[in-house]
């Protein structure tokens, strides 16, 4: 298995969840989703974020000019086939999003007074977050193929494409969510399945409630 990791790691990180989840929390059982449901929860949550492990390229210009017979490779970048036209006018976007073949567990460096949303009333504390990511692999090794733990870096994902290229990636969020100081654990599905409930007592081990 091929492994990432935070150097130093931190000591602790924190995770809000209901009150009802916390005894399965410290038993090791948490139901772990692809990233696509955390973008489908823009507008829905506010932990809804439509760019995460996603980019979005924009062109807005008038008077563009495309004089080749080939593709034109500017507009291409914003999925638009076109070529041999003069004077036009270009308002567009793509969004590129990176493979979803991870389930993820999001935590927090912050410390428990300054997170909280949505009915979440409990606090919990993950120790040693190598042993925690490898626990959890290796229970459900049939399910898991790779595992990656790491800080989401916050950066802008939108980008003029006449001024960068920007690469999706799964440890980088829009700017709005800094606040959050998000750690994000990554597990590569063997599989199509889109949860995985895991069932790990080593990794509970390292669970406690601290809120």
């Amino acid at each position: 298995m091929h492994f990432e990791k935070i150097i130093p790691a931190p000591k602790y990180v924190y995770r809000f969840l209901p009150e009802d989840f916390v005894e399965a929390a410290c038993a090791g059982k948490f139901l772990l989703r692809r990233l696509s449901y955390y973008r489908g929860l823009e507008g829905l949550s506010d932990r809804g974020d439509d760019l995460d492990g996603a980019v979005r390229a924009k062109l807005n210009v008038t008077g563009h000019d495309s004089p080749s017979w080939e593709p034109d490779p500017l507009l291409l970048k914003v999925g638009i086939y076109a070529a041999n036209c003069t004077n036009g006018t270009i308002n567009a976007a793509k969004t590129t999003v990176i493979e979803d073949k991870y389930f993820v567990l999001c935590t927090s460096l912050n410390r428990p007074e300054a997170l909280g949303s949505e009915g979440r009333n409990a606090i919990i504390r993950i120790s040693n977050i190598v042993e925690f990511t490898r626990a959890i692999a290796s229970r459900h090794r049939d399910e898991i193929r790779k595992f990656h733990v790491g800080p989401v870096d916050y950066k802008e994902r939108e980008f003029d494409v006449r001024e960068a290229d920007l690469a999706p990636s799964a440890f980088v969020k829009q700017p709005r969510f800094a606040h959050e100081q998000e750690v994000r654990f990554l597990w590569e599905a063997r599989g199509s399945q889109d949860n995985l409930l895991t069932d790990c007592p080593d990794a509970g081990a390292l669970v406690e409630r601290v809120g």
